[in-house]
């Protein structure tokens, strides 16, 4: 009996049962994705809030890179209340473009979003992805 509850802690420990925040799931390669918090807050301090939020677990907002990420955050703002999640874009002052609040570029776009995105950036607004799909503020 000793010896199968090893192996079931040696197994929990390789597949990183344990090593995600509350609320959050080990997706693959050490990351974690999930809703640590509910913030409902809009505006320009909605994004401060998240970002504040998540550096106090050393996580970071929302950023979506490609296809399967947006497929993803989709599905999870379907289980929220506000039927949207706040992403982590941001404005850069300096060269008025949108950016991830990680200083990555938006190196892809859903079909769907805001014309907003394209043009110069806007420090007042806070996006979010809708069960929709669409980027929007």
């Amino acid at each position: 009996m000793r010896r199968i509850v090893v192996i079931f802690l040696a197994l929990q420990l390789v597949h990183g049962v344990g090593i995600c925040p509350p609320e959050s799931e080990l997706i693959r390669d050490g990351e974690c994705r999930g809703n640590y918090t509910r913030i409902s807050t809009t505006g320009k301090e909605g994004l401060k809030t998240v970002i504040s939020k998540c550096s106090e677990i050393q996580a970071h907002p929302v950023y979506i890179h490609n296809y399967e990420q947006q497929s993803y955050w989709i599905w999870q703002s379907q289980m929220t209340d506000e039927k949207s999640i706040i992403m982590g874009l941001m404005c850069d002052v300096d060269s008025k473009k949108w950016i991830w609040s990680d200083g990555s570029e938006v190196d892809y776009k859903t079909w769907f979003y805001a014309q907003d995105l394209d043009r110069d950036c806007n420090t007042e607004y806070t996006w979010v992805i809708g069960t929709d799909g669409l980027w929007n503020f």
